[in-house]
């Protein structure tokens, strides 16, 4: 009877690095599971549910495991969730959408978002297409404190938060949609596109 508690439609899965808890998202029914686990991460011995204001897709545990990221699978809303007590703290929202990439640096003090953004004085006709003025691919880069602090007034994510932009492809040279992204301890970023 364990399973049927998982939320339908599960897109994905984040283990705690005690592999004592595991979070589980949905995105069609935008809840959020975190289920326990017994020491021997053999029997689920507690499961609750938040329910989300988007449909998810991303997470990224943070903050020593205390702060769990969930991104909006369509839009640029960022959860920012007490991972102990399953509560949605507030909601950072990106000049962007379609998140698909969420990473810290090696050291943790910043925050790396895949995502794209969309040109409204753009057209979706061959030139812009063609030359890829229309939707532009970037990875932002927030300070994690920052980004976990950002005006927990702002619960309903109400405000843009803005970090430091890093474009990929452009005018004559359009790249793919960005998805995963990785850093090292030297600075340096890879991102699939």
């Amino acid at each position: 009877d364990f399973v049927t508690n998982v939320p339908k439609s599960a897109v994905k899965l984040v283990v705690s690095e005690s592999r004592r808890r595991v979070f589980v998202n949905s995105k069609w029914s935008r809840e959020l599971a975190a289920i326990d686990f017994d020491i021997g991460f053999e029997r689920a011995v507690h499961n609750r549910t938040l329910t989300l204001p988007f449909a998810s897709h991303e997470m990224l545990l943070l903050d020593g495991e205390r702060i769990l990221l969930v991104a909006d699978a369509f839009g640029g809303r960022i959860g920012v969730i007490d991972a102990a007590n399953l509560k949605l703290l507030g909601i950072r929202t990106l000049d962007g959408h379609n998140v698909r990439g969420l990473t810290v640096s090696a050291d943790g003090k910043d925050l790396y978002v895949a995502h794209q953004q969309f040109n409204s004085t753009g057209r979706a006709d061959y030139e812009d297409l063609h030359w890829g003025r229309l939707v532009t691919n970037a990875v932002q880069v927030f300070k994690t404190q920052g980004f976990i602090e950002n005006n927990f007034a702002d619960r309903d994510g109400g405000a843009i938060t803005r970090g430091c932009l890093d474009r990929f492809g452009g005018i004559g040279g359009a790249s793919g949609d960005p998805a995963a992204v990785v850093t090292d301890g030297h600075g340096l970023m890879a991102v699939c596109l």
